[in-house]
């Protein structure tokens, strides 16, 4: 009997412990530390309370914030709390009000970013540093409120941030229903994604008088002189418009995320496209190009869905990381020639791509180039190029040709291949029967070719200059597999080889599927 009643009582002793293992646990995923002598609290009704005194914690990233993955629904930072800290609230995309105490001084870098589901936020007169990218991603947001004897911060009529002399914009409520807006003279910096998704926004007016900024007419904002482009309200219903041609440079995220631009003409005489200024332009169906056009930054067409062929001009030298990236409506691309490399991500995700000539003169592929562009079939590569990074190809199994402007030995001795580009190394692979040599001593540039035709047959080689004939040159008695030197002092840009079909027949002539570019 006593063995009975012991063993019952440790059989209820572990139960006993079972329970308080399990509430510990459930506990501990709803409140814990965020900072020296700070508490937080999530209820289970979704409002999470911080209290306590003192600064919160700043993190990395919202991945290392403690609430992160649970359903906040409503913040409230108590009385004593100092500090936001870096990233706190950042991806609380259910949260829909937030309250702030008269003690907190400062609020974090990404802080609330995507906060899509707040519409308000009052911030108290005691905060003396805000982050210019605190309410990045706040998408749902009519309305920034700061108390009236905040002395570091104010709001305007419109609901706009700004630093208490209106020298600095922090941010337009993003869902605000105005349809435009007028900013003040004394502004003197607009910070990045200041008007992010402002989707109702038409027009932007600068008042006169200011040193900094301009508009024009239209509601589109520039630099006081009006050579930069500074911003296109996303909300304006136009579906073509030509950049004004005092411009010279379109700025970052100038044209960003915008629905209703469908067709753009980008005057002469702009020379460069800062990075991201038409990310995510969904509605953006083509772009037509100046030849005056010497820089394109990273990413600034990525996710312009709508795009179905670029043409780069020529002089373009510059073109940065990412800048085609995830154009899933790209059907085809001419790239300039003065390019010398294809840098890292260029045309990843661009699902649509068939074919592609890389010109003369590049020397290297980035990684991730091509990536994951899985109707690409068909892609021409010069021999000056030296090396493809890894994943250039990576998913492109489409890819069943390549056309190598090089020898076969070129393309195992002098091309480097890196991991992860299978579907290029298994793809059929054609290669040129003529390559430019360097200039001989006579001052003429030599074309090396191999041609495969009977004896007693003339070989002639043609030299073009934007598709016009500027010289030739010829040479008899070629035999099967003979190399001849054909050559030229004159500036070109395509040869051609020709064979004649027969001596008595002068005027036929047999063009070689062979073009050297």
């Amino acid at each position: 009997m006593k063995k009975r009643i012991l063993s019952l009582i440790m059989a209820l002793c572990l139960i006993a412990l079972s329970c308080a293992v399990c509430t510990i646990t459930a506990s501990a995923a709803e409140n814990g530390t965020c900072g020296n002598s700070l508490n937080w609290v999530l209820d289970e009704e979704g409002t999470l309370t911080i209290s306590g005194e003192g600064d919160m914690d700043d993190w990395k990233s919202h991945l290392y914030v403690p609430w992160t993955y649970l359903d906040v629904k409503n913040i409230v930072v108590n009385e004593g709390v100092t500090s936001i800290g870096n990233y706190a609230f950042s991806y609380c995309i259910n949260a829909q009000s937030v309250t702030i105490s008269g003690t907190v001084t400062s609020i974090g870098t990404l802080s609330f970013n995507k906060c899509s589901g707040l519409s308000e936020i009052v911030i108290p007169d005691s905060v003396r540093s805000i982050s210019s990218d605190t309410f990045d991603g706040c998408t749902g947001l009519t309305k920034i409120t700061v108390g009236v004897g905040n002395e570091r911060y104010m709001t305007d009529e419109y609901g706009i941030l700004y630093n208490k002399e209106k020298t600095s914009l922090y941010k337009y409520p993003s869902a605000s229903a105005n349809k435009e807006c007028i900013l003040p003279s004394s502004l003197d910096n607009i910070h990045k994604n200041a008007f992010e998704l402002c989707k109702n926004l038409e027009s932007v007016k600068v008042e006169e008088g200011g040193w900094y900024y301009s508009s024009d007419t239209d509601g589109i904002v520039y630099n006081k002189n009006k050579d930069t482009l500074i911003m296109y309200p996303m909300g304006k219903k136009t579906e073509e418009y030509t950049v004004s041609d005092s411009v010279k440079t379109i700025a970052a995220n100038a044209f960003a995320n915008g629905e209703n631009l469908k067709r753009l003409v980008i005057p002469e005489g702009i020379t460069t496209i800062k990075e991201r200024a038409f990310e995510n332009n969904t509605g953006l169906e083509s772009v037509k190009f100046p030849q005056s056009l010497t820089t394109i930054e990273n990413v600034a067409f990525g996710n312009c869905t709508a795009i179905k062929a670029i043409e780069l001009p020529d002089n373009l030298t510059t073109v940065g990381q990412g800048v085609f990236s995830g154009c899933s409506g790209i059907k085809s691309a001419t790239l300039p020639k003065n390019m010398t490399s294809v840098n890292a991500t260029m045309f990843k995700e661009c699902t649509s791509l068939e074919s592609i000539v890389i010109p003369d003169g590049v020397t290297s592929i980035g990684v991730n180039a091509f990536y994951n562009c899985k109707k690409l079939k068909s892609i021409t590569l010069p021999n000056s190029l030296k090396e493809i990074s890894q994943f250039c190809f990576q998913y492109c199994n489409s890819l069943t040709k390549v056309k190598y402007y090089g020898t076969s030995q070129e393309w195992q001795n002098s091309l480097y291949i890196d991991q992860g580009n299978n579907p290029l190394k298994n793809a059929s692979r054609e290669y040129a029967k003529f390559t430019k040599t360097t200039l001989g001593s006579d001052g003429k540039t030599y074309i090396v070719v191999t041609v495969n035709v009977p004896r007693e047959k003339m070989v002639i080689m043609a030299f073009y200059k934007d598709g016009k004939l500027v010289d030739y040159d010829c040479d008899y008695d070629a035999y099967s597999d003979y190399k001849v030197y054909l050559k030229t002092n004159k500036e070109f840009d395509t040869a051609k080889v020709f064979v004649w079909d027969e001596l008595e027949n002068l005027t036929s002539l047999s063009e070689t599927e062979y073009v050297y570019k």
